[in-house]
């Protein structure tokens, strides 16, 4: 069996922070071919440098915060700094998320040293980058792309009923990826509901659409 991999399951491989991380990397492990398509690729690389942005910012303001702070900070006043300023796609919990991440990491106490602290992070932030960018190209190493030619306009036009863009040209190109070379391959997608995969595979040549997280624990 081979694997198509939606946008969020490559975002997930490339981001030690992100929600999916553990089970995009284990799915990675996975000893089989592996694929992802034109349009999956146009997606993840707007959000690759999306979210590099928002982490950069994140990790500014908290860094402008503690330099005009001196003594001592505990974790919990460091996710309140986190939490005073809004940032597109890093709620609440992932900051928190990312502090902790943090703190372990940096094997912090109770409490901890407000240069101590802005050095780190200050780190953290240079190394964002680099480790972001690593990780794309070992991503990108592994996957094979696939670029459909045909348009199987019935089958798009009964996509786009009730899958939203780009989405429905995702799960189009893994269609034409299963009905050419791969009758047995799985789709595995993060961010769809149950029952849009159900009319998915029964409006295309798709057998097998996996939830990340189910198919690791499964």
């Amino acid at each position: 069996m081979s694997l198509f991999f939606d946008t969020n399951v490559l975002l997930g491989f490339i981001f030690k922070w992100d929600p999916w991380h553990s089970y995009a990397t284990k799915v990675f492990k996975d000893n089989c071919i592996k694929y992802y398509s034109d349009t999956v690729s146009k997606e993840y690389n707007n959000k690759f440098r999306e979210m590099i942005d928002k982490y950069n910012s994140l990790l500014s303001i908290i860094i402008s915060e503690l330099s005009s702070s001196e003594g001592f900070m505990s974790k919990e006043d460091l996710i309140k700094i986190a939490n005073k300023n809004n940032i597109k796609h890093i709620d609440k919990k992932l900051k928190k998320s990312i502090i902790d991440n943090i703190w372990e990491i940096e094997g912090y106490g109770l409490d901890e040293n407000m240069n101590n602290l802005i050095v780190s992070i200050k780190e953290i932030k240079y190394d964002l980058k680099h480790d972001s960018f690593s990780r794309k190209d070992k991503c990108e190493s592994i996957l094979i792309k696939h670029i459909r030619t045909l348009s199987y306009n019935k089958i798009q036009d009964k996509l786009k009923e009730k899958i939203h863009f780009p989405d429905w040209k995702i799960f189009l190109d893994a269609h034409d990826l299963s009905y050419r070379l791969e009758p047995d391959l799985e789709v595995v997608t993060s961010d769809a509901k149950p029952e849009d995969l159900e009319y998915i595979k029964n409006v295309t040549n798709i057998n097998k659409i996996t939830d990340l997280a189910r198919r690791i624990f499964k």
